[in-house]
């Protein structure tokens, strides 16, 4: 618990009198009044606020401001003020629990008394032949078990705050926002997990209390020491828990942080460790393990020896309830060999998923599942009554053989009756092709319409206004559709989603959008058909194109692009690559039903016989991030003379950038459906270009984000 030993309080700076009634100190579980006299015996006034005394008529002390710096500041060390105030043992559980346990005790006292075996009488031996071994086994069990929970339910009650806080005692030149992330795992800072602490800028060291979220596990941590600073000291850092710490000194903090690009002349110095920065995101990482240094920590701020002294008379207790009322052995129980060797059997059977939890029996396999699964729960008292539900989504994600359970199951629905085992994620199509299903798509795979007339004069409304408005610029606006597998490869596709009509969405939009626009449209289709006859042009096992559809679409959009600024020079040739096949376990399909390495990928890799001369640049910032689905990729190309390029793209256009980002000065390729007009005015490209994927052409019907109606 941190040491409070003085208070300042500033008034303001506006002249007049103010009223001060009382002094309100609010610790965690209690709280103390300082009323007008205790006011002016701990405080004193300081600069431009007259002294302080006490207005006996209006009981307050009035503050009388006097010029544009006044504050009043205690006048002793308030550590012993205080210091039962802020302490963080809750007052009411130790009576409460210490009486429970003396009732128990008594209890317990009162029982052994009337034990027959302590009564003298004559039938004393009788009583204790009557306990047979079994009987004696199955109580000492009965009790070994209960005391176990009840000790485990006491621990689960948290006599103190045991929140571990991070706190950086720093000296900082600047005011600012300083932020410690957290995480499982090195470098896993990406998922929001993170804690802010205001810092003022001083030439004084001050203590920067990071107070970590209740029941977090977290292994690795990374200090942002904002981004105002240019300097600053870092004179030690503790893990706090309770009344107990553990200290990192400059020597320690040197070896166990890593500097970013950002930190300039990290050294230490007899007063801390010294820091430059360069930039303005400048960051300390830490690769090293501290689950086990934090478990110490809370380990030795537990509640002591309580929770087992409340185990031990528990299990007394029940010892000696089960060992009076004898065991209830039903007769079910009471038969052959073979019997209870199925009944054990069974038993282990069903158990094997929990036992997996204490015991090293799971095969160890990858994560193929593309989402974030939920992290398990501490058990406290005080976050109870979440606690089933979180346990619950937990334990579905993480139920001991959960993922041979899956993979066994994925493979006799593959290969035994060749169907899938997760018919709303996936099918299987012909020649081992697989397809990607989800909401809405199947009308897409059968030439059902995607758009209503309305939405299509909506869309190509919208559109010819931001062509109109960027031509204005002297921006070029192109928008090209990445035709989805079943598009290419209708041939693969399974006999139930055979078209009701030879018309898709891409035909229903370029039809319009020629009619009505002059928005440049890129259809993909027929150059990826003809690039088919070479070879595949998109995985058989995965959602995307492979290289060398994305340099088929490559050479598309290029070749049109060229034709109306020269200054991009032409598309490479495919006699400037090499093809080099490589099989591997990254296909998304495949990895749906966690058989990726049953179902390999193979990958035509693009190696080109000049090194690509474009290079990438470190991450930047720009307008609307939030809405980005990853972080933006930013390429300086070979000639700087080039047009500059702007691409809201999605995961089709990964093979591309390579490709692209040889014919221009600048290329930013943001990964969003969203136009966003804002980024355009900050990049002040040449070239727009608007990538989507066949599959989420409904996205045109709200596409912008601060782009004006007309």
């Amino acid at each position: 618990t941190a040491r409070v030993q003085g208070i300042r309080i500033d008034p303001g700076p506006v002249e007049g009198t103010r009223l001060l009634k009382a002094i309100v100190l609010r610790g965690p579980y209690s709280e103390l009044r300082l009323g007008p006299d205790s006011v002016v015996r701990w405080f004193s006034a300081v600069n431009d606020l007259s002294p302080l005394r006490v207005d006996t008529v209006q009981e307050a002390v009035p503050l009388r401001v006097r010029g544009a710096d006044p504050y009043f500041a205690s006048n002793r060390d308030l550590g012993a003020l205080t210091q039962a105030l802020i302490d963080e043992r809750r007052p009411v559980l130790p009576p409460f629990l210490g009486g429970l346990a003396i009732g128990m005790l008594a209890a317990l006292l009162v029982r052994l008394v009337r034990w027959p075996v302590f009564r003298m009488r004559s039938r004393a031996a009788r009583t204790f032949t009557r306990y047979r071994a079994k009987r004696l086994a199955l109580a000492l069990l009965l009790g070994v078990l209960f005391g176990l929970l009840v000790q485990g339910i006491v621990d689960n009650i948290s006599f103190t705050d045991r929140t571990v806080r991070i706190e950086f005692t720093v000296t900082a030149p600047k005011s600012d926002n300083f932020q410690v992330f957290h995480a499982k795992g090195p470098g896993g800072f990406g998922d929001g997990g993170y804690v802010n602490a205001p810092v003022a800028a001083s030439d004084r060291p001050q203590v920067l209390s990071f107070r970590m979220p209740k029941d977090t596990a977290f292994s690795h941590i990374r200090f942002d020491p904002g981004n105002s600073q240019d300097s600053l000291l870092v004179h030690a850092m503790e893990f706090r828990c309770a009344r107990q710490t553990v200290h990192f000194g400059p020597g320690e903090l040197l070896a166990l942080f890593q500097p970013n690009e950002q930190v300039r002349d990290l050294r230490q110095t007899p007063e801390g460790l010294a820091m430059r920065f360069t930039g303005d995101d400048p960051f300390l990482f830490c690769d090293e393990d501290l689950r086990s240094t934090l478990a110490k920590l809370q380990e030795r701020a537990g509640n002591g020896p309580m929770p087992a002294l409340f185990g031990l008379l528990a299990a007394v207790f029940m010892f000696l309830t089960a060992l009076r009322l004898g065991p209830v052995v039903p007769d079910a129980l009471q038969g052959n060999g073979a019997e209870w060797l199925l009944t054990v059997l069974f038993a282990a059977l069903m158990a094997a998923p929990l036992l997996s939890e204490w015991l090293p029996i799971l095969p160890h396999l990858p994560d193929t599942e593309k989402r974030k699964l939920a992290d398990r729960p501490e058990l406290r008292m005080h976050s109870l009554q979440e606690y089933p539900a979180r346990y619950t989504a937990y334990f579905a994600d993480h139920f001991g053989f959960r993922k041979p359970l899956f993979r066994w199951n994925s493979f006799l629905f593959s290969k035994l009756l060749h169907s899938s085992p997760v018919p709303d994620n996936m099918v299987f199509g012909k020649d081992g092709f697989m397809f990607l299903m989800r909401e809405g798509v199947t009308d897409q795979y059968r030439g059902l319409p995607v758009f209503s007339e309305e939405e299509l004069e909506r869309i190509g409304e919208r559109l010819e206004r931001r062509r109109q408005r960027l031509a204005e610029q002297g921006i070029s606006y192109y928008l090209m559709i990445a035709p989805m597998k079943a598009t290419m490869y209708r041939d693969k596709m399974p006999e139930r989603f055979r078209q009701v009509a030879g018309w898709s969405g891409i035909d229903q939009l370029r039809e319009h959008l020629e009619a009505h626009t002059h928005v440049p449209f890129i259809d993909l289709r027929e150059p990826l058909q003809e690039a088919r006859t070479v070879r595949d042009t998109y995985y058989a096992t995965d959602i995307h194109w492979n290289p060398w559809g994305a340099f088929a679409g490559y050479r598309t959009l290029m070749t049109r692009i060229a034709g109306d600024r020269p200054a991009v020079g032409v598309p490479c040739e495919a006699h400037d690559y090499v093809v080099r096949p490589d099989t591997n376990e990254h296909g998304d399909l495949a990895m749906v039903i966690a058989l990726n390495d049953v179902y390999p990928r193979v990958t035509p890799m693009m190696e080109p016989v000049q090194p690509l001369r474009a290079r990438r640049l470190g991450p930047e910032d720009l307008p609307g991030s939030g809405f980005f689905k990853d972080g933006p990729v930013f390429m300086s190309g070979p000639d700087q003379e080039a047009p500059r390029l702007l691409m809201f793209r999605d995961s089709f256009a990964v093979y591309l950038i390579p490709f692209l980002s040889e014919h221009f000065s600048r290329s930013v390729y943001v990964w969003t459906p969203i136009y966003n007009q804002d980024i355009v005015d900050h990049e002040r490209p040449d070239i727009v270009v608007h990538e989507l994927l066949e599959v989420f052409l409904r996205d045109l019907v709200e596409d912008r984000l601060h782009e004006p109606d007309e």
